[in-house]
């Protein structure tokens, strides 16, 4: 199918980016990948083969980290494995990065998509909407590079504030969703300051 490049007349920010691109994509399925980095062939097909064996909306899979020296030059490249224990992927913290993972778009659309309010964590906050309400299946297997580089700064303290309050959020809809234990609220409690 051809490509499409359509422009926000300003940033809007990643949510709404997204949610755009959801919109005008066709097909059944959606998958988002951040510009810096790159598909792992035939990761995609993987995740989509999976999906026709069973009735989830989301499916989701591995990724490799590769690194970055101080110039520029790629160090070492790891796999990371996610494993399918959806309450271990999203209880603390999203685990599931953009590029693992595809939804359906009549999932994502019932689901209002991603929360364009949320500065950060957005893609989070998604994922565990979407766990309340379909299971994930998942695929040991790489879908993407993320490519990790030393020369992007730590978060300023205005985006470290939205960090904390998008968190607090996160942990206070999983814990409504999902059954927790006093050690899960302990440690979601930490994690937020």
């Amino acid at each position: 199918c051809p490509a499409a490049l359509i422009h926000h007349r300003e940033n809007l920010g990643l949510a709404a980016a997204r949610n755009t691109a959801a919109h005008f994509a066709h097909g059944k399925w959606f998958m988002t990948l951040d510009d810096d980095d790159e598909l792992v062939s035939p990761g995609p097909a993987k995740l989509l083969e999976a999906s026709k064996h069973l009735e989830s909306g989301f499916v989701h899979g591995d990724h490799l980290r590769r690194y970055f020296n101080d110039q520029g030059i790629p160090t070492n490249e790891e796999q990371i494995i996610q494993g399918s224990d959806v309450f271990e992927l999203l209880y603390f913290e999203n685990c599931i990065v953009n590029g693992t993972f595809i939804i359906t778009k009549q999932l994502f659309n019932s689901l209002n998509g991603y929360r364009e309010d949320l500065v950060v964590h957005e893609d989070y906050n998604l994922h565990i909407r979407a766990a309340k309400s379909t299971s994930f299946q998942y695929v040991n297997y790489p879908t993407f590079v993320y490519n990790c580089r030393n020369s992007i700064g730590r978060l300023n303290l205005y985006r470290r504030l939205f960090w904390f309050s998008t968190s607090m959020l996160n942990h206070a809809s999983f814990s409504y969703w999902f059954p927790v234990s006093e050690e899960t609220l302990r440690q979601q409690k930490v994690g937020e300051y």
